[in-house]
């Protein structure tokens, strides 16, 4: 019997052959082994931190979505389907005031060490307890249209750090009626802006002085003066 192979067949078969050595190249063969972190996480208080998201980020070039898991009543998580290396655990909850620190971490710095766990071959189930470092304050805007007295709703912020203005800071859009998070105990600048309108406070400093406390939060209505054309 006289086996024939076609053209398309062999491209098909050069470009499978072409992945495999490709994966292995870097690494991820089709079995390797995925492990798991499991453990307790504890709010600033030292209380179970219910609820919240917790994230292992990969220490080392990654791409693709961070594996996530969500603790329980009692504070307990498990993060699975880990691919073998080093892990840096973080938890987060915007609502609750936990910055999610992998974003911005940086401006969301903390002295506290961050729990790190390593997945291998021989240990595929890893462990970690920590504490969150802290509870930011919750800063709630009220943007108006300084003529119409309308309420505007997309907007651009930007958020400094005192000490280190030009380097610890956080910037972005989103929806006047979301709650900003900002670093508890630190002098912040803070300024706000839309599309049309002029940047407030523009008095030419750097913007307000905010100083929230863990938890605690801070209103302001802001009129907005529309660019004249």
């Amino acid at each position: 019997m006289v086996l024939v192979v076609s053209l398309s067949m062999m491209r098909v078969l050069a470009n499978v052959c072409l992945l495999l050595a490709t994966l292995s190249a870097y690494g991820q063969p089709f079995d390797e082994p995925t492990g798991s972190i499991c453990g307790m996480v504890q709010d600033e208080n030292g209380d179970p931190a219910s609820f919240v998201e917790v994230v292992a980020i990969y220490v080392g070039a990654f791409e693709g979505i961070q594996p996530q898991g969500k603790t329980d009543a009692s504070g307990h998580y498990c993060v699975a389907n880990l691919r073998l290396g080093v892990y840096v655990m973080s938890a987060y909850d915007q609502g609750k005031g936990y910055p999610q620190q992998t974003i911005y971490p940086s401006f969301y710095s903390s002295q506290s060490p961050k729990p790190t766990v390593s997945i291998t071959a021989r240990n595929l189930q890893g462990h970690a307890n920590w504490r969150i470092p802290y509870k930011a304050g919750f800063l709630k805007l009220q943007l108006t249209d300084r003529r119409t007295g309308k309420q505007i709703i997309p907007m651009f912020f930007h958020l400094a750090l005192r000490s280190r203005p030009d380097v610890l800071i956080t910037s972005g859009s989103g929806g006047s009626t979301m709650p900003l998070l900002v670093p508890p105990n630190k002098d912040v600048y803070f300024t706000v802006s839309a599309s049309g309108y002029e940047e407030w406070p523009g008095d030419g400093t750097r913007g307000k002085l905010l100083n929230l406390l863990p938890g605690a939060t801070e209103n302001l209505a802001i009129a907005l003066q529309p660019i004249s054309p």
